[in-house]
């Protein structure tokens, strides 16, 4: 059987191999910085740091990475199984705190393409240092940028985001470079989302999960790049109207919506929805017989079960 090593420990594997066979010759010091940048952008921050043994030349390399990744959800997520005590929590918050900021303040590149962050994080105690690395990453011009702020374990039981994302914050900001926006556990209105369409001209992926603060949503507009849209968990959302010339994909996962309106989406090959909706889709499948047609991907959760006439559900 074989046996797959990070690439992180792959490459000291090799650096070690190499300087036993030819030990005047350091031939990982001689790849191009270009080269050696994008290996390391396919690392995760912590596995690059790593790197920086490897030789003096890669040693500070890391600061010119164009993907900065600081997902660490899924070790927050093992901590909570095990039932550490709750110093430990905290000291892995604070460890996790130094990292980002440690790494912010040494970056080098006048630009990013992704900038990442998944761990638990709670406003008002962690609001400075959540702004700081949104600043960052605006500052940096990034492309595609992700906040997850959810509690490990949470699971659909959170209906609340942990952070609150306001037009007079992103006001101070240019964030016309964005391509890609995910927000978990981050609280956003309809109007917040809508300034962020408006100044997104080339905004391919919107994915927002968990926000209380979302009841009403309309994505609409001749020049909208959209592509994707996700809208998962805000239990409190009542009204979605899409009209989206360039939309491939949409994905819903939620409560029970007064009225979902789909209309302009000519493009539209997969579709997911979950719960409520899924259902009346399904009793009332012979009203989009001309968007089925369409459909490459038809996704149903059917979990849930729902009344007739309960709810609406317009495609046009």
């Amino acid at each position: 059987m074989t046996t797959m090593l990070p690439v992180s420990e792959y490459l000291l594997l090799k650096s070690g191999e190499k300087r036993n066979l030819h030990s005047s010759v350091d031939y990982l010091s001689e790849l191009p910085q270009e080269i050696i940048v994008f290996i390391l952008s396919l690392l995760k921050i912590k596995e690059a740091g790593r790197t920086s043994v490897l030789s003096s030349r890669w040693r500070y390399l890391w600061r010119y990475m164009c993907g900065l990744d600081f997902d660490e959800s899924k070790l927050m997520s093992q901590i909570r199984w095990r039932k550490v005590r709750i110093e430990c929590m905290k000291a892995e918050r604070r460890r996790f705190f130094r990292l980002v900021k440690h790494v912010t303040e040494m970056h080098q590149s006048q630009t990013i393409d992704e900038f990442k962050v998944g761990f638990e994080v709670y406003e008002p105690h962690f609001k400075s240092e959540i702004e700081s690395w949104i600043n960052f990453s605006m500052k940096k011009k990034v492309k595609r940028l992700t906040l997850d702020f959810e509690r490990a374990g949470d699971g659909y039981t959170r209906t609340r985001g942990n952070y609150t994302l306001t037009t007079r914050f992103l006001h101070r900001y240019s964030i016309h470079s964005l391509t890609s926006l995910c927000l978990t556990a981050v609280e956003v209105t309809g109007l917040v989302l809508d300034h962020i369409l408006s100044k997104c001209p080339f905004l391919e992926v919107l994915h927002v999960e968990v926000s209380q603060s979302l009841v009403n949503l309309k994505v609409a507009g001749p020049s909208l790049k959209l592509k994707r849209l996700e809208i998962l968990r805000c239990k409190c959302l009542e009204n979605l109207e899409i009209s989206a010339m360039n939309l491939v994909s949409f994905k819903y996962s939620g409560p029970e919506i007064t009225k979902m309106v789909l209309k302009h989406v000519p493009k539209l090959v997969d579709l997911s929805l979950a719960c409520h909706y899924a259902c009346f889709f399904v009793k009332h499948s012979s009203q989009f017989s001309s968007c089925l047609s369409k459909l490459k991907t038809l996704e149903l959760d059917l979990g849930v079960e729902v009344s007739d006439n309960q709810y609406n559900f317009v495609f046009c």
